[in-house]
């Protein structure tokens, strides 16, 4: 739960209070007050949730969630409030390293003259 009137955040609220957010070296020092879009931003190679908004990125709000199952969901209680919910894609964790770039060249090659060899191969034998 991210309460944007209050700057916090929590789960369980029954039993927890939840902690302030963003924090105050983010905001220096100033309620947040939230823009056109927020945009949440889920690592589950990491196991984290942030947010952010156009201007500022927010940081991190909840940790400890990989391998765990997540439901999003989004609430507002001012009546003229507009919610859309887009996934904006994904990102890939970083970049194939150089060997596995390798790997993935030589087995693609590989397959293609396996798949010539085969086609030669039928030719001949339907030929004779």
């Amino acid at each position: 739960m991210f309460v944007l009137e209050r700057n916090q955040c929590g789960f369980n609220a029954e039993h927890d209070a939840g902690w302030r957010y963003p924090t105050v070296e983010l905001l220096d020092r100033r309620p947040f007050f939230a823009s056109e879009d927020i945009y949440c931003i889920l690592d589950m190679d990491e196991g984290y949730l942030s947010f952010a908004t156009n201007k500022k990125y927010l940081g991190v709000a909840f940790r400890g969630l990989k391998g765990k199952t997540l439901y999003p969901i989004v609430s507002c209680v001012w009546g003229q409030c507009e919610i859309t919910m887009k996934y904006l894609g994904v990102c890939e964790p970083e970049p194939p390293s150089l060997m596995e770039a390798c790997r993935n060249s030589i087995l693609e090659r590989l397959e293609k003259k396996k798949n010539m060899l085969i086609q030669f191969v039928n030719f001949h034998f339907q030929s004779h």
